[in-house]
């Protein structure tokens, strides 16, 4: 009794199908994945910008700049972790008073200090963080930090495939913020993506 079984130029055209669909499947894929991602970001961006309006609203500032990854002030009346007054156009000594007399948060449900990249960014200087940014009196430099940004936020170290989709969309009119790219820092592979919530 003769054994069936498939021939080697079958098993060669099985493979190429797969290869072929792979190919095409792939990297569809991968933009889905991101794309998701972006979403999230967006829905974050969103958040931030309405505590942004609602403190403000209360207090008749914005909340004061912090460094990567901290929470300003929408969680609880003192804001975390290193706080930039002098760039906010803010004095402590007047602003904390008002701070704790007419806070009535909190602004945001949660407060997430890392961007959707997050895991894939954790060994860059600062990446996969949120930075809320409020610069006032104080113009960066260097990098592509915008000068006039007032207030908004850093995605630090965002992986260049998706900052690359986010800059086609914005530059498609498809992005809901005015975004800056800084692709120098992080040597071509990362970005640091500045976005402008509130112009004052």
């Amino acid at each position: 009794m003769r054994r069936k079984g498939f021939t080697l130029v079958e098993l060669l055209v099985v493979i190429a199908i797969i290869g072929i669909l792979a190919a095409v499947i792939v990297p569809n894929a991968f933009k889905s994945i991101e794309k998701a991602r972006i979403a999230e970001a967006i829905e974050d961006l969103h958040s931030i910008k309405t505590a942004s309006l609602a403190y403000y609203t209360d207090i008749g500032f914005f909340p004061p700049d912090v460094g990567a990854g901290s929470d300003p002030g929408f969680m609880q009346p003192d804001p975390q972790g290193t706080v930039y007054w002098s760039a906010s156009g803010l004095d402590p000594s007047e602003a904390l008073p008002k701070i704790h007399e007419r806070w009535d948060g909190p602004y945001l449900e949660k407060w997430k200090s890392r961007h959707p990249w997050q895991k894939y960014a954790s060994s860059f200087p600062g990446g996969g963080m949120y930075d809320y940014e409020s610069w006032s009196n104080w113009t960066p430099g260097g990098g592509g930090a915008p000068a006039d940004l007032k207030i908004g936020v850093c995605m630090y170290g965002v992986p260049k495939e998706a900052g690359d989709i986010m800059e086609k969309m914005y530059n498609a009119g498809k992005f809901p913020f005015e975004l800056y790219f800084d692709k120098t820092s992080g040597g071509g592979n990362w970005y640091h993506i500045y976005v402008i919530l509130v112009k004052k």
